[in-house]
């Protein structure tokens, strides 16, 4: 198993939360939420299977500081991101069991349910968010790799079981809250910040 983790800058990431939080407000909160995902990757898998698909320095220092391994990402986008990390990854033959894609914005995450669902023995693994649009977390298998391209983005749910139907791979989608919950947007920010609130108090 090849974990890949691809976070954008620092700077630049969570950008539908400017309604409700400055922009180094966001910044720290981007690093944070990096910090917690190296931390939940490598309680779960080895830091030799762990890698980090970014172009900001801080985040490169930080998983490097680690011993983990990152790809530099291209900018384009998430998906050419995932795709470089991808050729890396088949070039130097270490997807021998297959890749999860990890993003950092599932707070609820954790050991348990990230290990559950690597379990399954379909090709394509798919944890749709709560609103059953876009794709949280996403596993391939290793035999799937070099056919199956990467449709992250609005929509990405639908177009993930689609192209996987279509390609004639076996697909599971795994519905858990832990994984259906991504701190995207103001309302599920408002959401997590309320239930951190509440934990503090007991």
């Amino acid at each position: 198993m090849q974990v890949v983790i691809p976070c954008k800058a620092f700077g630049s990431g969570k950008s539908r939360l400017s309604a409700c939080l400055e922009s180094v407000s966001r910044q720290e909160l981007c690093k944070s939420l990096f910090v917690r995902t190296l931390d939940l990757a490598m309680r779960t898998f080895s830091r030799q299977q762990i890698c980090v698909v970014t172009n900001d320095e801080n985040a490169i220092a930080l998983a490097r500081s680690l011993s983990i391994e990152c790809v530099i990402d291209p900018g384009r986008g998430l998906n050419e991101g995932l795709e470089t990390a991808k050729r890396e990854m088949l070039r130097a033959t270490r997807a021998a069991g297959a890749m999860l894609v990890l993003p950092i914005d599932l707070p609820y995450a954790d050991k348990q349910i990230i290990s559950s669902f690597c379990e399954s023995d379909k090709e394509i693994v798919i944890a749709p968010d709560d609103g059953r649009t876009g794709t949280n977390l996403l596993r391939i298998r290793a035999r799937a790799l070099k056919e199956f391209a990467f449709e992250f983005g609005e929509g990405s749910y639908e177009r993930h079981l689609a192209q996987a139907r279509a390609k004639g791979l076996s697909v599971e989608t795994v519905t858990d809250w832990r994984l259906g919950f991504d701190l995207d947007g103001p309302a599920q920010y408002s959401s997590w910040t309320r239930c951190k609130e509440d934990a503090a108090v007991i």
